[in-house]
């Protein structure tokens, strides 16, 4: 009498598992049944995580045995049983489950740099006692003056320079004049 094993397992397609409000699984699923210990069962398990299966279940496993008539030849009888046991079979399924994780697709392999980029950046600001941003701005560059006056005293400054250079863009019209009277007072 030949003996084969049937596992049924429901999988469910996803990369999480979402839940209606009675605690049903929306995710798209079937049932898959195959022969354990066939090199079938082996790919699958093997395959899990290429497959991209939020869940997979064992529903129940099934035992066939052909029924031989006393003279040995069989008529297409089959005797089946159904296993009690399947902790079994959930633990092996589990374990393929967990052996390998999942690979990244680029966008989520990017989407994780930019999160731990992140994390980091807000662990360095923790650390760093920081002013707030009225504060932080150079002493320069704080003068909201006409652009007209600022370029009258880009000129004065570029005369007075002894070296002939410019005025930084970032200078504001009080630091202009702060300079152009260190020039005058070198003089």
């Amino acid at each position: 009498m030949a003996k084969k094993t049937s596992v049924h397992l429901r999988v469910y397609k996803g990369a999480e598992i979402l839940k209606r409000e009675d605690g049903s699984i929306k995710n798209e699923n079937w049932l898959v049944k195959i022969d354990y210990g066939s090199a079938q069962w082996m790919n699958f398990l093997k395959n899990i995580p290429n497959n991209g299966y939020g869940k997979i279940e064992v529903e129940r496993v099934i035992e066939v045995e052909n029924v031989l008539e006393e003279n040995g030849t069989f008529r297409g009888k089959e005797k089946v049983t159904e296993v009690k046991d399947i902790e079994k079979y959930k633990k092996e399924v589990k374990i393929a489950s967990k052996g390998a994780e999942k690979p990244l697709t680029k966008e989520q392999q990017r989407i994780k740099e930019l999160e731990e980029r992140l994390a980091k950046l807000e662990g360095d600001s923790d650390k760093k006692e920081s002013k707030p941003k009225s504060e932080k701005k150079d002493d320069n560059t704080k003068s909201d003056d006409s652009s007209d006056d600022i370029s009258a005293l880009r000129e004065e400054y570029k005369k007075l320079n002894p070296e002939g250079k410019g005025a930084s863009p970032k200078w504001k019209a009080d630091v202009l004049k702060q300079k152009i009277e260190e020039f005058k007072s070198k003089s």
